[in-house]
C-alpha cells in the first residue's frame, strides 16, 4: 500500500510541491503505524500486566501477535497482486 500511496502523492503535484508531497506521505505512514500499534495493543489486557494473572496477559499478547501476522499476510498478498 505504501507504494500506491507514494505514487499517488508524487503524481498529484508539480516539482514545486514535491516537498509537501513527501511530507504528506511520511505523515500518513507514521499515522498508520501509530493506529496499527494502538489497535494491536488494545488486544492485550493491561490489567494483567503488573500483578495480575500472567496467563491472561500472555494470551492477550498471543492474540495480538496472531492478528498482526494475519494483517501482514493480507498486506503481502495485496501488495503482490
Amino acid at each position: 500500500m505504501e507504494t500506491q500511496l507514494t505514487t499517488a502523492t508524487a503524481d498529484r503535484g508539480t516539482d514545486r510541491h514535491v516537498g509537501v508531497a513527501a511530507g504528506l506521505n511520511d505523515t500518513l505512514r507514521q499515522a498508520g503505524v501509530a493506529v496499527g500499534i494502538a489497535g494491536l495493543c488494545a488486544l492485550i489486557p493491561a490489567a494483567h500486566a503488573f500483578g495480575g494473572d500472567p496467563t491472561e496477559y500472555v494470551n492477550g499478547l498471543h492474540h495480538a501477535l496472531v492478528a498482526g501476522g494475519h494483517l501482514a499476510a493480507v498486506g503481502g498478498w495485496r501488495a503482490g497482486s
